[in-house]
């Protein structure tokens, strides 16, 4: 799942939003992602293999 895709159900889930086809732990995952997220826990910009776009370290 894309940043895009989670950052709009997470937001969906936080305002109390039932997202229909959901199982309960799905939607339990993805509030406490939310959660850790708006903590600054998680970097919400690192794509989906998990390396941060802005770290250019290995940048040739």
């Amino acid at each position: 799942m894309d940043n895009k895709t989670f950052g709009t159900l997470a937001l969906q889930l936080l305002e109390g939003a039932q997202i229909p086809g959901a199982h309960v732990d799905t939607a339990c995952a993805f509030k406490r992602q939310a959660e850790a997220l708006a903590r600054g826990e998680v970097d919400f910009a690192a794509d989906e293999t998990g390396a941060d776009p802005r770290d250019v370290s290995e940048a040739g």
